[in-house]
């Protein structure tokens, strides 16, 4: 099954413009902005597909958050090496897997709030020890899907404000 060759092929007879978004690429909408730091060529070009996912900063009413799809420590490291990656918020990469989290990433984004979207009991055991770790290590406060339930947060006058479905 080839659901991207689908999904373009669905675009396509529909005449629907598709816009490809990578590294460099810009969203400005009145004083929220998204930039879009990954992937680069040259990640777009990896076997592994995870190291192609768009990862987004984000900074609206003077907070910062850090989106990151299931990125691992290579990409991890390439943001972490050509970027400012401080955020308050950080989707955390890869559903809190072993590859990803690492701590010199987690060190150059320091986030005040991390969250985690896995499900419930999942077969993969995520997220584990090591990158809830990693995250204690940095002092984040960690919120998870499967345990907080939907997640959402607001920006108001530079204050964050975390609600919870739980």
């Amino acid at each position: 099954v080839n659901e991207w060759g689908d999904l373009v092929n669905k675009i396509k007879s529909k005449n629907i413009p598709l816009i490809r978004l990578g590294a460099g690429d810009k969203i400005k909408n009145s004083a929220a902005k998204i930039d879009f730091l990954s992937p680069n060529s040259e990640l777009t070009q990896s076997a592994e597909l995870n190291d192609t996912g768009l990862v987004e900063l984000i900074e609206s009413n003077g907070l910062k958050a850090l989106l990151t799809a299931d990125i691992g420590a290579v990409t991890e490291k390439y943001l972490a090496s050509h970027f400012n990656l401080r955020a308050d918020i950080l989707k955390v990469p890869h559903h809190g897997s072993r590859f990803s989290s690492s701590a010199v990433f987690l060190d150059a984004v320091k986030p005040k709030v991390a969250i985690i979207e896995v499900g419930i009991k999942n077969k993969y055991g995520h997220p584990t020890r090591e990158a809830l770790q990693r995250l204690a290590d940095v002092s984040a406060a960690v919120l998870r899907t499967d345990k907080n339930g939907q997640i959402t947060a607001s920006a108001a006058a530079g204050k964050l404000k975390i609600f919870t479905e739980k």
